[in-house]
């Protein structure tokens, strides 16, 4: 019985380091559910490599942040409120051309995004990638209104 717990312990321990605040980092939390219904937008292609252009098909109603989770599991923020007090670091699109756009291209080798300070590029490492749009994307409840993935092989 002693390792069950112990193994149920180490479980909760590492779910509790996802959350936002316990880390310092609120960049790093984990992945929401994504139910089917809010997977309204398209991306492709689906798998690219280096220098390709990926297109985000946006969904007609959505919430004003857009954040690619990286395969480790951090958010690196494309679209954040601009009038935030708060945000030291310029949203790379704005809030109003993103509110307005109905595509988003994103280079691969050059798409840049926002995480723990400066703009990073998003695509570095091997792996999949799950773009979010909708609000509080930040939290631990977020408000998701559109998500799709993608696989980045370089």
């Amino acid at each position: 019985m002693r390792p069950l717990i112990t193994g149920l312990l180490s479980v909760a321990l590492s779910a509790l380091s996802l959350l936002p605040g316990t880390n310092g980092n609120t960049a790093s939390v984990a992945t929401p559910p994504l139910p089917l219904a809010t997977r309204n937008m398209t991306c492709s292609p689906r798998v690219f490599g280096k220098a390709t252009d990926v297109a985000i098909d946006l969904p007609a109603t959505r919430g004003r942040q857009l954040a690619i989770v990286v395969p480790s599991g951090n958010y690196l923020f494309v679209s954040y409120d601009d009038n935030d007090p708060a945000a030291t670091v310029k949203s790379p699109i704005s809030t109003k051309d993103f509110l307005s756009a109905k595509r988003i291209l994103m280079k691969s080798d050059a798409f840049m995004g926002v995480g723990e300070g400066a703009p990073t590029r998003v695509f570095v490492k091997a792996g999949e990638y799950t773009i979010l749009v909708g609000d509080s994307l930040d939290t631990d409840a977020p408000n998701v209104s559109g998500w799709c993935k993608v696989k980045y092989k370089p």
